[in-house]
């Protein structure tokens, strides 16, 4: 049976966490077919960066779609 301790190997390291906690994505909601598509993938940034640019893309798009970046 493994323990814990075989999974020791597996372990991340502080600047690997937060490599992998950090960032955002946004997604585009089509107005016409309501599909989505995602169209910014692990941006480096925080809440305040995300909301930024979910206005800038907003502003991009239009009335094509809606934009949510989180």
């Amino acid at each position: 049976m493994k323990t814990l301790k075989d999974l020791e190997s597996f372990r991340l390291g502080k600047g690997q966490m937060n490599a992998v906690t950090g960032g955002y994505n946004c997604y585009i909601v089509w107005a016409d077919d309501w599909s989505t598509d995602q169209i910014v993938v692990n941006e480096p940034g925080n809440e305040s960066d995300a909301l930024k640019a979910e206005d800038k893309l907003q502003e991009s798009y239009g009335d094509t779609g809606y934009v949510i970046c989180n």
